[in-house]
């Protein structure tokens, strides 16, 4: 019987039993490769197919993308009520606004539009009507009256799949926050990775989808956003 990372019966805490788990998948996929090498190009994407199926099946988290890291639902530690507020699909905007005590705004640098590298593609579900073009946002989300960055933020967004003119060009043309025009068209934020304590001015990591309403009533993905929040002693109200 293969021994994994959790043989010994010990009880990790959860940041460490991610860690077993990762190392079991490394081991998987050694396992995996140390077979011959494949003759055909039919059976290398059967191996790759294999390795995979085994990301997918043992890490937590979406299909095909990265693993999250969640607390237990009833902590009350803020970064944890924080992070699952997002895994129940709450835009983070809407959640600083929360903490920090104030409105929150953007300060953002936009680049020309471009296409979706190819994990984005999947992710948006590119091939559903040839959205291939993205408007690109990268900037800060802070507090409107003090002045604190809340956090680092990114976005990819497909133009064709924002129905109102108005919201779309508040994205191109303002610094109104993502979230923000998301939360006044209805839209909701699935929740694709989220990652706790990334360093001394990190305290979580996150990935989400936005979907927004389309013209046939049923929900349309729009956008990839990513925040880096600070600390909330940084920015949160006392």
């Amino acid at each position: 019987m293969q021994k994994t990372a959790h043989s010994a019966g010990v009880s990790f805490p959860k940041d460490l039993t991610l860690l077993g788990t990762f190392w079991d998948v490394v081991l998987g996929i050694q396992t995996t490769l140390a077979g011959p090498e494949p003759a055909t190009l039919a059976a290398a994407r059967e191996r790759l197919m294999v390795i995979r199926n085994l990301l997918d099946s043992q890490l937590p988290g979406p299909q095909g993308g990265m693993p999250s890291l969640l607390p237990d639902s009833a902590s009350d530690d803020p970064v944890a009520v924080i992070m699952n507020r997002l895994r129940a699909g709450e835009l983070f905007t809407v959640i600083a606004a929360d903490y920090a005590g104030e409105p929150v705004t953007a300060r953002v640098v936009r680049y020309p539009e471009t296409s979706l590298n190819r994990a984005e593609a999947e992710w948006l579900a590119a091939g559903q009507d040839g959205s291939t073009r993205c408007m690109r946002r990268r900037g800060e989300l802070r507090t409107a009256r003090g002045d604190k960055l809340a956090a680092r933020v990114t976005a990819a967004i497909l133009p064709a799949r924002v129905r109102d003119e108005t919201a779309l060009k508040e994205l191109a043309e303002t610094d109104i926050p993502l979230g923000a025009v998301v939360d006044r068209l209805g839209g909701r934020r699935e929740p694709l990775w989220i990652w706790p304590y990334c360093g001394t001015d990190t305290i979580l990591n996150a990935c989400g989808r936005i979907w927004l309403p389309g013209d046939d009533g049923r929900e349309v993905p729009a956008a990839l956003a990513t925040e880096q929040v600070m600390p909330l002693d940084w920015w949160a109200a006392p």
